[in-house]
């Protein structure tokens, strides 16, 4: 199953990445492309889109999977020193098996370029994505071969996982740490947010927030009674970046 079959692929940008502003007329010409281009795919108008791609990529997005978006929303513009390219960050909703209801945003860099006063997509060969490494055949060299999708199948039991999913902190007067761990289903790193632990006698200690593909990181949670009493149930939030997808663990105060 294709999770997400847009025409463009990277790696979601770091959070310290800092953004080249760019003056009012040629940020607003550039989102309006933008906003066309994806508007396109919300409609499902893919030979409308296609006018908007570089024509040296136009084949390749010719021979690409594509389908539909729920809908999207721009994030950021990262303009070169001369604004005649820029990386966009758009966050695209898709609706799939794997995703319920309400479906999830899911992040797309695309590289716009000037040409003739107008902004097209670039479109390369081989990009390396969030979800693993991405190749599309090209026909000029390689007619016979489809393009290459992304493995998502790790999306089936979910983007990632939390264990355990209850901490019990018994009653007493001496300060108890448990310890969570979270799990990276997917072969692109992602970024760990706690949310929650603003409580009396709390500390969180997280060593690292960044999981790496497949991998796994662990934080502490620190309770200390003298500094404050709780009781009753309390809910801790788990939520990975750029996916803006949490899991909740309850919190149990005896």
């Amino acid at each position: 199953m294709l999770f997400l079959a847009l025409p463009l692929f990277a790696v979601w940008p770091a959070v310290s990445q800092t953004f080249r502003k760019a003056p009012p007329d040629v940020e607003a010409a550039l989102r309006a492309r933008v906003n066309e281009f994806y508007t396109f795919f919300q409609e499902g108008k893919f030979r409308q889109a296609e006018s908007l791609v570089e024509e040296s990529g136009r084949d390749l997005f010719y021979n690409m999977s594509k389908q539909k978006i729920r809908g999207y929303r721009i994030e950021s513009f990262d303009f070169s020193p001369d604004f005649e390219s820029a990386t966009v960050l758009v966050s695209c909703l898709e609706l799939t098996p794997f995703t319920g209801r309400n479906g999830i945003y899911m992040p797309v860099t695309g590289e716009w370029r000037l040409s003739g006063g107008q902004w097209f997509l670039h479109i390369e060969p081989h990009k390396d994505t969030a979800f693993g490494h991405m190749q599309f055949s090209d026909p000029a060299k390689d007619a016979e071969l489809p393009p290459q999708r992304p493995n998502l199948e790790a999306l089936s039991s979910g983007a990632f996982q939390v264990e355990p999913l209850k901490l019990v902190f018994p009653k007493g007067q001496e300060a108890i740490t448990r310890t969570v761990v979270v799990k990276n289903n997917l072969p692109g790193s992602l970024k760990l947010e706690v949310e929650g632990v603003g409580l009396p006698g709390f500390r969180l200690v997280m060593p690292d927030r960044t999981i790496p593909p497949r991998g796994q990181v662990s934080f502490q949670v620190n309770y200390n009674p003298e500094e404050g009493k709780l009781s009753g149930s309390r809910r801790l939030i788990v939520r990975v970046q750029p996916l803006n997808q949490s899991i909740s663990i309850e919190m149990q105060f005896q």
